[in-house]
């Protein structure tokens, strides 16, 4: 069995006893600890466009793509479910993982120490988050997005001590 740790960002830390965000903490927790090992830290593209999530509330969970390093950094976001998404078919049944987007995000980010998965919480972006983590207008990307892959670095080269 893996060894998994979930560690928080002093912004999520902030509203760690807040009910909601321990049902999602918690939700996230479930998620990572039951996917397929070989789909650590997220599901593959291919397995998001084939199978419905492991949690009705978590929607596409994918790499950031710009800066390049992020991907490289594993600084990953998950799509959040909230009212106004569209996660069924007509018939009721749930679309697979790849088409549940919507514009929450959990931004987190992953990496292995000593045979432990670790995953550090960054933010949770409640509404706006495209235009959030939109790239600018000449290309590169947001400095928000920037901060979080600097935050997601200097946690994993403090790991374990932070």
């Amino acid at each position: 069995m893996s060894s998994f740790d979930f560690c928080l960002s002093g912004t999520l830390n902030k509203v760690s006893d807040d009910p909601d965000f321990i049902d999602l903490f918690n939700k996230f927790q479930y998620y990572k600890e039951h996917s397929e090992p070989h789909e650590i830290a997220t599901p593959s593209r291919k397995v998001q466009e084939e199978t419905e999530g492991l949690i009705a509330e978590f929607g596409r969970d994918r790499f950031f793509k710009n800066p390049q390093h992020a991907r490289k950094d594993d600084l990953t976001h998950l799509h959040l479910f909230t009212d106004d998404c569209e996660w069924f078919d007509e018939d009721g049944s749930p679309k697979v993982q790849w088409e549940c987007t919507s514009n929450s995000y959990l931004v987190y980010s992953y990496f292995e120490s000593n045979g432990v998965h670790v995953f550090y919480l960054i933010a949770l972006i409640e509404k706006g988050a495209h235009r959030i983590t939109k790239d600018l207008a000449d290309g590169d990307p947001n400095p928000i997005v920037l901060e979080w892959l600097a935050e997601a670095i200097r946690f994993r080269k403090t790991y374990p001590e932070y």
